[in-house]
């Protein structure tokens, strides 16, 4: 199985070392001179937070690495209740700089009172766009670590404020859109390419 894939196939899942905050991830991995310019574009996003009549809430919620191999992970907000209570949510991993994969994304099940997870199915797209469907995995339930996307995503699908103030949780309010294949090019657009723009010159900043 691809390793892309095969990380969130697991059964169990680490905790990293330590919290990063998405502004530090996304926009302070960027050079200095880009930083005020990114941020500008990020405020220039659709306005927020998720509201009823929306098809669809997606917000960026972690971020790692450093330009120009970072990725983001985006979610969207409009969860579903599974008929035991648990909260289903859809998470994507998305990636600057693509190898073999433009993004993977997944179905997350969590059981809010327990503080636990499973993946019931994910999916990837390849550069070339064909899209790779992972495996049937083990089912059981997990516990959530505390310090990385999947953290922040138990946050968004449990924690009854984090749609209505998103800052609070170090989410970023990114769209409405219905469709995941259109928002993912927005949140490079905001976030990513303008630091990799060609200048007057020509010449990449």
């Amino acid at each position: 199985m691809p390793h892309a894939l095969l990380r969130l196939a697991g059964a169990r899942f680490t905790a990293s070392a330590a919290s990063a905050a998405i502004a530090a991830a996304l926009l302070l991995a960027a050079p200095a001179e880009s930083r005020a310019q990114d941020a500008n574009a990020a405020s220039a996003a659709p306005a927020g937070p998720c509201r009823d009549v929306m098809s669809a809430c997606w917000y960026i919620v972690f971020g790692k690495g450093d330009a120009p191999s970072r990725t983001m992970y985006v979610a969207n907000g409009k969860t579903r209740t599974l008929p035991g209570g648990e909260v289903s949510i859809e998470g994507i991993e998305f990636f600057e700089a693509p190898d073999k994969y433009n993004y993977v994304a997944s179905t997350l099940d969590f059981d809010c009172k327990a503080r636990k997870l499973r993946i019931p199915r994910a999916y990837a797209q390849q550069v070339g766009g064909r899209i790779e469907r992972a495996p049937p995995r083990d089912q059981s339930w997990t516990p959530v670590p505390e310090y990385n996307w999947l953290g922040q995503l138990f946050k968004l699908a449990c924690t009854p404020d984090a749609k209505t103030d998103p800052k609070k949780y170090d989410f970023l309010w990114l769209s409405d859109l219905p469709r995941a294949a259109d928002v993912l090019p927005l949140a490079r657009r905001i976030l990513w390419d303008r630091e990799f723009a060609p200048d007057k010159r020509g010449r990449r900043r």
